[in-house]
């Protein structure tokens, strides 16, 4: 029965890991905040291939270095992207100056 305790203590750092990510990605959505007001004033859509296109590479390089399945990886990040440009899109037509 001791793998109860073991397991206990496995999910409770699953958890905390879990509230880790949960406060990087609201951190994450300052800084997109922030590029999107830049990406305005300075006349920069708001969808860059060329840029996504490099972002991706190097998270498929960074997942692979790190023993990640680079599709994976790059799964979780396009979720990201695809929330970051809903993110970017809304903070514009709020004119949140954020």
């Amino acid at each position: 029965m001791k793998r109860v305790p073991a397991l206990a203590v496995s999910r409770a750092r699953l958890k905390e890991i879990n509230r880790r990510i949960l406060r990087l990605l609201a951190r994450r959505n300052v800084v997109v905040k922030q590029v999107a007001l830049r990406k305005a004033i300075e006349g920069i859509p708001i969808v860059r291939p060329g840029v996504e296109r490099k972002c991706f590479a190097d998270i498929r390089a960074q997942a692979e270095s790190l023993g990640l399945d680079p599709q994976y990886a790059c799964a979780v990040f396009q979720l990201m992207l695809d929330q970051a440009y809903k993110v970017e899109i809304t903070h514009l037509q709020k004119g949140d100056s954020q």
